[in-house]
């Protein structure tokens, strides 16, 4: 029996509703567990990869190359999602894993395992040690998710979808899986999160953004908008994964505004992380408008502080605070539709 730990690039991916399928269709069930086998064993070899294992409608495999594996999972994604329909979720995490005989173990593979448990069909989702090794592919965009805890794992991750070939992205506020109790706890506050940043994209696109904007401050239709990163002015860092999810929510409705052309979100973090001022990210990105805030949160209590400011003569045209303890999810929803 031999034994050695490597650094590996463990992704996993499975077959989204295989059970509820074979219940209702065996033979349809059977021919696309022929397919998704039929594409893992082409495309995994030519990636460097090695298939592990297999379980029922789900696939380990290991790379030893981060960029290879995504690569890989980026055409495994083309091909279920455009040719063989299938909704497949795959989860991709870096890390050292145990190889002992013809199996592998460790912290790193459950990782993975986990990750891709928060996927949706034709989404790929990775932590951040894939991204830190591959960030510098100017061809792949990233969206990051949140720092979420995990089933016996320690310290909370930072999941990232990849945002590119017209995956699909999971909605941080609703996102499921093989998620710690306390990670569960937090959904509540998240879906909250949701519709506060549709309550402010809704009243921006009424009063700024659209074309039958009311809105005196603005005559001309915006075009471009960066909303930066909200800031957590809570002591608790474990409040991060609010700021990350909320700043990801508005960015990701915001893009629905036909009008409004909306920086990516990875790109305004790189910015952001170089210590550049707002008036300094406008002009690199040569956009019309900033979105920032700040987020707080304090017990129970969680205050959310939004500043729209017009980058053409950096004047502040609008400004909202949010106490989310008191929104009513049901009210919430009525003031969107109503406007």
């Amino acid at each position: 029996m031999t034994q050695s730990r490597v650094l590996a690039t463990s992704l996993f991916a499975d077959i989204v509703g295989y059970t509820d399928l074979m219940q209702r269709d065996e033979a349809s069930a059977m021919e696309k567990l022929d397919q998704f086998k039929s594409s893992l064993e082409r495309e995994i070899p030519k990636h460097g990869g090695e298939i592990i294992q297999y379980f029922g409608d789900g696939c380990l495999a290991l790379f030893s190359s981060a960029f290879e594996a995504i690569s890989c999972a980026r055409k495994l994604q083309q091909q279920w999602g455009l040719v063989d329909k299938l909704p497949v979720r795959i989860g991709v995490h870096l890390g050292d894993v145990i190889r002992k005989d013809d199996n592998v173990y460790g912290d790193s593979v459950n990782v993975a395992s986990r990750i891709e448990s928060m996927g949706i069909p034709n989404s790929i989702l990775l932590s951040d040690s894939i991204r830190n090794s591959i960030k510098n592919h100017p061809e792949l965009r990233f969206q990051l998710l949140g720092n979420f805890e995990f089933k016996n794992v320690s310290e909370p991750i930072a999941v990232y979808a990849l945002d590119t070939d017209h995956l699909e992205i999971p909605d941080p506020a609703s996102v499921t899986g093989k998620l710690a109790v306390k990670a569960k706890k937090r959904s509540t506050r998240l879906r909250r999160f949701g519709i506060v940043a549709l309550i402010i994209v809704a009243i921006l696109a009424y009063d700024y953004f659209e074309e039958n904007s009311k809105s005196k401050e603005t005559k001309e239709i915006a075009s471009s908008i960066a909303v930066l990163p909200f800031t957590n002015l809570s002591q608790d860092t474990d409040q991060d994964y609010l700021t990350a999810g909320f700043t990801s929510e508005v960015n990701h409705q915001l893009s629905k505004i036909e009008s409004l052309s909306v920086v990516s979100q990875t790109i305004t973090q790189q910015l952001v992380s170089q210590q550049k001022s707002s008036p300094e990210i406008a002009e690199e990105l040569d956009v019309n408008y900033i979105l920032e805030g700040t987020i707080k949160s304090a017990g129970e209590r969680t205050r959310l502080i939004t500043n729209l400011t017009r980058m053409t003569d950096n004047k502040l045209i609008w400004s909202e605070e949010f106490d989310l303890s008191e929104i009513n999810l049901i009210d919430a929803q009525i003031q969107v539709s109503t406007g």
